[in-house]
Parts: structure tokens; C-alpha cells; sequence
């Protein structure tokens, strides 16, 4: 009997536990935010005068409406204005324009800064990631025979050595005539423009019996005239025989 009495009250236990109910919780929304547009980066951006900020704005969610953010740029240097966001994307790289002829010597300092958006949409998570630091450089404009000279070139575990960059028929195309110090002549694509790139396009030379294609991509200063290039060198099977930095630089 006892046996039965206990079966029989597990039994009626089991079919009230199966007829409780469960409310599912509520979601929680204490730690949502609108919709807001911000800098996807404040990384200190260096431009050259004349040249263009560019920065990513940022929302949170896809905007479908089609918005205005206005900016400031406040220091050493001074503007204003605003950008049209079109609707349908959660990022949008803009370029603002920056005036030429405004660096003497010393770069400016200036700070980008998000002060207003239309639409309903905040500035910032939090106002967070509004501003970016700016520095603006002089800029010298690329002259083929400006460059058409001797340098010094660094070369990381070897040292320096002489070489000399001669003009070719195309104005913004150098050739390096003493390469790796090794006498080959190389050439050098110059940018010519405020990117201040410079590309060494694949070129082969024979070392022994061994073809070597070299390959390379860096930058330029238009002030200094400093060069600086990565390069690599492979040979036909792949293998790298060197993966290097040269930095050229004007001769005291």
C-alpha cells in the first residue's frame, strides 16, 4: 500500500508539473542605441596641402533615408562644410578637399570634427569617435629631373651604396641604374600626383643562369625627395632570394 501511495503521488506531481506554463522574458532594450553615424577610424591622417582628407563614416545599422553630416576643421588650419550620405549603406568613404599653398614650412595641425547629422540620427555612440587628428604637409609638386640625380641608398643588412636614377621618355618613369648594387637597371613609376606612390612594376634580370623578377611599391616626399620602396626579389620557381626596403635618400 505504502508502494502504491507513493506512485500514486509522483504521478499526480508529474501532471502538474506538465501543465505549468512559462512566460517567455521580455528583451531587454535598457542597452540600445539609435541609429548613429561615426569615424570608422581616428587615426591621425596625414595629408599633403592640396590634397584630400578622406574619411569612412560609420552607422550602426544600413540608413535607407538619405542624410547630411556636417564637419569642422578647427587649428592650424580651418574649414567647414558638409557631406551627403545617399541612403542604403552602413559606411561611406568621403574626401574632403583641403587647400593648396597653405604650408610655408612647419606642417599644420588641425583637428576633423563631426558636429551635426539630419534625419533623427545620433552623433556617436555614446558621442564617441566624432574627431580625427589632422596633419596637413607641404607639398612639391613631381618634376621628373628633380629626381633625375645621385642617391644614397639604404639597404637594410648590406648598407649603403651610390645609384643613380636617369629620366626615361615617360615624364613620371625613373630608372635606377645600379639596383641591388648590382648594375641592373630598374625602373620606377612615379605617381606624380598628391598619393605620392611610387611602383616598381615586375621586371626580370638574369642573375648567373637564374631569371629574377623583381617587384617593389612605396612612396615618395616631393620635399625631401626622399624614396622608400619594398621590394622583393623571386625567381622563376617562386622562391624569394630577398624581401627588402630600400630608402633613397639626397647626398649631404
Amino acid at each position: 500500500m505504502k508502494n502504491i501511495f507513493k506512485i500514486t503521488v509522483l504521478l499526480a506531481l508529474m501532471i502538474l508539473s506538465s501543465c505549468e506554463t512559462y512566460d517567455p522574458a521580455e528583451p531587454d532594450f535598457s542597452n540600445s542605441y539609435p541609429a548613429y553615424v561615426e569615424l570608422a577610424n581616428t587615426s591621425v591622417i596625414t595629408v599633403p596641402e592640396g590634397g584630400n582628407i578622406q574619411v569612412t563614416l560609420s552607422s550602426r545599422t544600413v540608413i535607407y533615408e538619405s542624410y547630411t553630416v556636417s564637419y569642422e576643421i578647427t587649428g592650424e588650419y580651418e574649414a567647414s562644410g558638409t557631406v551627403l550620405i545617399d541612403g542604403g549603406k552602413s559606411q561611406e568613404t568621403v574626401v574632403i578637399p583641403v587647400e593648396a599653398g597653405i604650408v610655408t614650412d612647419a606642417s599644420l595641425s588641425a583637428t576633423l570634427t563631426l558636429t551635426e547629422v539630419s534625419g533623427g540620427i545620433a552623433l556617436g555612440r555614446n558621442g564617441n569617435n566624432l574627431a580625427v587628428d589632422v596633419t596637413i604637409t607641404r607639398f612639391v609638386p613631381f618634376v621628373q629631373d628633380d629626381y633625375a640625380i645621385a642617391f644614397n641608398c639604404n639597404e637594410p643588412g648590406y648598407g649603403d651604396y651610390l645609384v643613380d636614377f636617369v629620366a626615361t621618355d615617360v615624364d613620371h618613369v625613373l630608372t635606377n641604374t645600379n639596383f641591388w648594387d648590382s648594375g641592373w637597371e630598374i625602373d620606377y613609376s612615379f605617381s606624380a600626383d598628391f598619393d605620392q606612390k611610387v611602383i616598381i612594376d615586375p621586371q626580370v634580370q638574369i642573375y648567373g643562369d637564374t631569371p629574377l623578377t623583381i617587384s617593389g611599391s612605396g612612396s615618395y616626399d616631393g620635399v625631401t625627395r626622399t624614396i622608400v620602396v619594398d621590394y622583393t626579389v623571386v625567381d622563376d620557381t617562386g622562391g624569394v632570394w630577398d624581401n627588402n626596403t630600400h630608402t633613397f635618400t639626397v647626398p649631404d
